[in-house]
């Protein structure tokens, strides 16, 4: 499978001082629950164990945050984070014929980083 590459701002860090911008892997998904949809623009991290986004989402589609799952978890920052796991249904691509159901864990705040 082949994904389109989006540029996201980039921060120079020692190595890459004249870093502007960084290229990301990024998928057109659509997350639903029950009648509610969102078109979103997933990145993809292939070693990811979870589908993670920001509460907001989660919110949008009607979900009770906190109702959901509880999972701490530690991250590269190495602090501990909070998550909820929540039942979706993501649609991937333009059409209704690559449709997978899946969880979707909602974060309580956003992740920033690269």
């Amino acid at each position: 499978m082949k994904f389109k590459y989006s540029k996201f701002p980039g921060t120079p860090t020692e190595p890459f001082p004249d870093r502007k911008y960084a290229l990301r892997p990024v998928l057109s998904i659509t997350v639903k629950k029950d009648r509610k949809s969102i078109i979103y623009q997933a990145i993809i991290d292939s070693g990811a164990d979870h589908n993670i986004f920001h509460a907001q989402i989660g919110e949008a589609l009607g979900l009770n945050i906190r109702t959901g799952k509880k999972l701490s978890f530690w991250g590269t920052g190495g602090q501990q984070q909070i998550a909820y796991f929540h039942e979706v249904v993501i649609e991937v691509g333009a059409g209704t014929s690559s449709v997978i159901a899946a969880s979707l864990m909602i974060l309580m705040f956003c992740l920033m980083g690269s």
